[in-house]
């Protein structure tokens, strides 16, 4: 998915932002070795009431962890070790 923000969020409490790209591939540049969440906020969308679309109507954001769940206790940890690169973390999104 394009344009989604991606967080990385550290064990130490500090976090790091991407987006995807047109393709939806992310990567972070630089990280220390730990454990690591991943977050997912997807593009802001339009809200399911009655009101009018355009420049005023609301949006909400839509947020997950990865592989695809609501709360961050239910994340998978993932673990960095030194010089170490995972592909493929991909988010498993719910249905619309």
């Amino acid at each position: 998915m394009a344009n989604a923000y991606i967080v990385l969020f550290s064990s130490y409490g500090w976090n790091l932002p991407t987006q995807t790209d047109k393709n939806g591939h992310y990567l972070f540049d630089w990280q220390e070795p730990g454990k690591y969440v991943l977050g997912l906020n997807l593009p802001r969308r339009p809200n399911s009431s009655n009101r009018p679309a355009g420049k005023n109507a609301e949006t909400h954001p839509s947020a997950l962890f990865y592989p695809g769940v609501a709360k961050r206790s239910e994340a998978r940890v993932i673990q960095l070790r030194t010089n170490e690169k995972l592909d493929h973390l991909d988010f498993t999104l719910p249905a619309q």
